[in-house]
């Protein structure tokens, strides 16, 4: 019999599906009996030889499946199933001893311009809070409209802690309590959002990734780790940019219609334009309070985008969201990203934006970010080293505790 192309892969997805109550959906009794009649070795082995041709081809149709991303759907949450499938979406690579987490830590530990995300379970993908609640909880049967869901969160959100959230940022202007900001602030307080929580700190990511870690007790390997993803912070669209672009924008409109109006001859025009050519006409120094930032982060507009972040990091560029109104945030050196859509993840959601850009590139050479899929037996050596950084509950929850899941269920249709 011909020699089976990944053996290996193939019986390992095959024996995981088997063992996780696949072998009850077979009714073929020769499948069955090919299962039964497989021999190993005495490092139990299977021994391909033994691998009937049922089984064969019903181990290639078990790749297949892996090789395909998770089906999006209204009525479940997807997961992947294998780090192959998940390979589809990312960049990753897999940690399994001391030495090469040590490797890793001191690579990214004083990284500053890379966004990093923890998930304690590898298999989960990157869906924010409220998608969650909208699919798990069948949202959609009773709330029609999510732009309304997250516009009613907002509303409330503001009514409910406005001073708070002027009290912690110590100011108070028009742009302070922007829809960007509320959002922000009952994300952090267990309350659904649009918003997916990334950080700039490697370590931080770490901490969230081994938080409330469960160990494997099933036979998947990609359940064998927690996840650490991160992109660098110049290759993800912001809404930081696109407001910087658009003041430039129209800035040099502006600039281009006065001197046309004050110009003598189109000599005189192109001189002056040559002047005037670095002066901007907006001062972003000048801006803050003006309204502007409130208004461009206004929820209806902010659907006009199917992906953003938001960041405070670089205050001197004089456009704020206003984001560090929470305790939590501060340090946690959070940052947000934006996801417009109900049902879609966002590596997804990139893909899809990908496709569209891009559309005579080949698709299967997208990855959204990079992964480091980290084995949970580190999960105590890691604890150890993030103990010596101080990076415990104490310091990553200082801000008292909050709970605006009413806002939540407030929002909801009755």
């Amino acid at each position: 019999m011909s020699k089976i192309k990944n053996f290996d892969l193939k019986f390992q997805l095959t024996n995981e599906f088997l063992r996780n109550g696949g072998i009850e959906k077979i009714s073929s009794l020769n499948l069955l009996n090919d299962i039964i009649n497989v021999k190993y070795d005495e490092n139990l082995k299977p021994i391909e030889e033994s691998v009937g041709s049922i089984l064969r081809s019903f181990m290639t149709v078990i790749l297949s499946e892996h090789m395909e991303d998770p089906i999006i759907s209204d009525n479940f949450l997807p997961e992947f199933q294998s780090l192959l499938q998940k390979s589809y979406s990312f960049d990753q690579i897999s940690i399994d001893t001391e030495r090469e987490f040590d490797e890793i830590y001191k690579k990214f530990n004083s990284a500053n311009d890379i966004l990093f995300r923890g998930q304690r379970e590898a298999k989960w993908r990157l869906y924010n809070t409220l998608q969650r609640e909208w699919i798990d909880c069948r949202i959609n049967n009773t709330e029609n409209n999510y732009k309304e869901l997250v516009k009613k969160l907002v509303i409330s959100g503001k009514d409910k802690y406005a001073d708070e959230i002027k009290t912690i940022l110590k100011s108070y202007d028009i742009d302070t309590l922007n829809d960007i900001s509320v959002l922000g602030y009952l994300q952090h307080h267990s309350c659904p959002t649009p918003l997916l929580d990334w950080t700039y700190s490697f370590k931080v990511a770490l901490f969230f990734g081994i938080d409330n870690l469960e160990q494997n007790k099933d036979v998947k390997e990609i359940q064998n780790y927690f996840s650490v993803y991160y992109l660098e912070e110049e290759n993800i669209d912001g809404c930081k940019e696109l407001i910087s672009e658009s003041l430039h924008s129209v800035g040099e409109k502006l600039k281009t219609k006065m001197l046309k109006k004050i110009s003598k001859n189109k000599k005189q025009f192109n001189e002056m334009k040559e002047h005037f050519k670095d002066i901007p006409i907006f001062d972003k120094n000048k801006l803050k309070g003006s309204g502007m930032v409130k208004n461009m982060v206004e929820v209806e507009k902010l659907f006009t985008f199917d992906l953003l972040y938001f960041s405070d990091k670089n205050k001197d560029l004089g456009v704020l969201f206003s984001l560090e109104n929470n305790n939590n945030i501060k340090n946690q050196k959070g940052v947000f990203m934006w996801n417009s859509t109900p049902l879609i993840p966002l590596e997804t959601l990139g893909k899809n934006i990908y496709k569209e850009l891009e559309s005579d590139k080949n698709e299967g050479e997208y990855r959204f970010c990079r992964v480091i899929n980290i084995n949970k037996k580190l999960e105590k050596y890691i604890r150890n080293c993030l103990n010596k950084e101080s990076i415990t509950k104490e310091t990553i929850y200082t801000e008292k505790e909050t709970n605006a899941w009413r806002i939540y269920e407030k929002s909801l249709k009755k």
